[in-house]
This record gives C-alpha cells, sequence and structure tokens, in this order.
C-alpha cells in the first residue's frame, strides 16, 4: 500500500485499515487521482503536525491518525464528501464511537492548529513521489 509506505506503516492490521479506506472512497465514487491528492495532503499534514511524535505512537495510533488525516483532507479538497458517519461505520465502528471520532478530529485539527493550507511546491513534491508508485501497483 503506497499510503502506509508514505507514512511509514508495516504492520498488517493497520495496512488493512487503510486498504478498507481505499476500498470504501472507491466504492463511494473517487477515482484514484482524488485519493492520491487526499493521501498527498494526509501525509502533508502529518509531516508538519506530527513529525516528532509520529515515531513514538504505536503502529495502531499512526494508523488511526492517518486515516483520520485523511478524512481531513479528503473533507477539505473536495464539494461531495463521505461524512463522518460514513468512515465511522466502515473503518472505526469497532473502535469507537462516533462522538468519540468527532472530538478525535477536532483535537487532530488542534494538533494542526487548524492549518489546512500545504505549500504549493511542498504538496508538488508528496504527489509526484505518490504517483509513480500508485503506477506499479
Amino acid at each position: 500500500d503506497v499510503l502506509a509506505a508514505a507514512a511509514g506503516i508495516t504492520d498488517f492490521s493497520s495496512v488493512q485499515v487503510l486498504r478498507s479506506m481505499t476500498d470504501m472512497l472507491e466504492r463511494a465514487g473517487f477515482h484514484p487521482e482524488d485519493m492520491v491528492t487526499m493521501a498527498a495532503a494526509a501525509i502533508a499534514y502529518k509531516n508538519a503536525s506530527f513529525e516528532g511524535s509520529w515515531n513514538k505512537m504505536d503502529p495502531a495510533e499512526r494508523c488511526r491518525i492517518l486515516v483520520l488525516l485523511c478524512f481531513v483532507s479528503h473533507s477539505y479538497h473536495w464539494d461531495t464528501t463521505c461524512r463522518l458517519k460514513y468512515w465511522h461505520n466502515e473503518i472505526f465502528a469497532s473502535y469507537c464511537s462516533l462522538p468519540k471520532l468527532s472530538a478525535a478530529v477536532t483535537q487532530v485539527l488542534k494538533v494542526m492548529k487548524y492549518v489546512l493550507r500545504i505549500e504549493d511546491e511542498v504538496f508538488a513534491e508528496i504527489k509526484d513521489w505518490f504517483m509513480p508508485r500508485l503506477n506499479r501497483q
């Protein structure tokens, strides 16, 4: 999984969660290019806001935060999105309640200092890293 590789996530169960997210978005009609944009933004958010603590987290926590960053990216970049309830039902239902998931999104945004804008050069560099790897899958 390209997103897992970009985030340094290697454990099987976390990779499966990321694949579930990708499958959910595909079923919702999002194209691979859309998912690359979402993933590149999520990695940029991770790098800007979580780099110091990322490797201190256990793999499952990194995966959950990465999925939340993908949700934030997805919500910010598209006019038509999958609601948090859908993400909860498909990915987080066995982990937490919808209100707790909503609070977790708010906490992630606080860590990000509510900054969702990504410099064009940073975004392009990350997206360029994704594209050849995506085409090899």
